[in-house]
């Protein structure tokens, strides 16, 4: 997401075409990344944070969060964006999708 946000900030560019045909935009994916909040325990909010968008190896991550080195930190994370990814309803978030 970050190297996305780049992207719109210095090219404007705020959509990419995905390998499968659908578009993307920057917004909706911050305001999916946001949701992690609302959406997920903290453990697995923390987890997508330091993950997917700090780019942490799972051992830093779990060393972060006050976890042994080996806990599955990634597994914690892609949950995460499992549930995010099925909670997201085509970019308009709404009172009944966070509930």
């Amino acid at each position: 997401m970050q190297f996305f946000y780049s992207l719109y900030v210095s090219e404007g560019i705020d959509t990419l075409t995905g390998p499968d045909g659908d578009l993307y935009c920057i917004f909706d994916l911050m305001d999916l990344f946001e949701q992690r909040k609302v959406l997920l325990t903290p453990q697995r909010a923390k987890a997508v944070e330091l993950v997917f968008y700090q780019d942490m190896t799972e051992r830093e991550a779990a060393l972060l969060m006050g976890l042994q080195e080996s806990a599955p930190v990634s597994s914690y994370a892609s949950q995460g964006a499992r549930t995010l990814a099925a909670a997201w309803p085509g970019g308009t978030w709404t009172e009944e999708a966070a509930a």
